[in-house]
């Protein structure tokens, strides 16, 4: 069993593909094209250790046969896109210099991009007296 999150079906009329990030006990993260009718992962993509761990989220382009997901290659949270079935190269999608990609959507033609994207930061607190 795997974690997953963000399942999206396929942009096509019939929707025929999930895809999501998944995470195993064993710990590696891949982003996995299932078909909707079988249930068979007909795709497993192995991203690259700069996977993008805050976005945690892959998701479909437009055109049907990429999928879109953050990574940190760059040393900033940027989308890139992977051939969803088969094999291909990766593409730069965002040429972001900071901040975190949080989501992302394309529109249905694919010309445009919806993102949220800010900062993570966090501070730490000691509490003493709690009583």
């Amino acid at each position: 069993m795997a974690a997953q999150w963000r399942p999206t079906h396929s942009p096509e009329k019939h929707q025929k593909h999930v895809v999501f990030a998944a995470i195993t006990k064993e710990g590696p993260v891949s982003i996995r094209a299932v078909s909707s009718e079988t249930g068979k992962v007909e795709s497993e993509l192995a991203p690259k250790e700069t996977f993008d761990t805050v976005v945690r989220a892959a998701g479909w382009m437009p055109d049907n046969r990429y999928v879109a997901f953050g990574d940190i290659r760059t040393g900033t949270s940027n989308l890139w896109a992977h051939p969803a079935i088969g094999s291909g190269a990766e593409k730069q999608i965002t040429h972001f210099i900071s901040g975190v990609v949080w989501n992302f959507q394309y529109s249905p033609d694919g010309k445009l991009v919806a993102l949220s994207r800010g900062t993570n930061q966090s501070d730490a607190v000691l509490f003493t007296n709690t009583k």
